[in-house]
């Protein structure tokens, strides 16, 4: 029996999403599907790998609602996607 150490629920979500992985320069827009969602982080499927600790920007159609998060882990379930588990920063 394992033993979950979340602080929040987890819910399936399935939202095509855009990110930056450098918010304070100029940086391509990477895409990505969050596939399920709390209110401490999220679970991203993307085309791009990613590295533990490193933050991205969730962008929104309006710039003041971008959600900065910081990878906390990362699986590569096959040689064209990437799991991760982000954790957002103002929590």
């Amino acid at each position: 029996m394992g033993f979950d150490r979340r602080r929040h629920l987890r819910y399936d979500f399935n939202l095509a999403i855009e990110y930056v992985k450098d918010a304070g320069i100029v940086s391509p827009i990477y895409k990505g599907i969050i596939t399920d969602i709390s209110n401490s982080g999220l679970r991203l499927l993307t085309p791009s790998p990613l590295n533990v600790g490193q933050a991205i920007t969730i962008k929104d159609s309006l710039p003041s609602y971008s959600q900065t998060a910081v990878v906390r882990w990362v699986e590569n379930p096959d040689s064209l996607s990437y799991k991760a588990g982000l954790e957002f920063e103002n929590c």
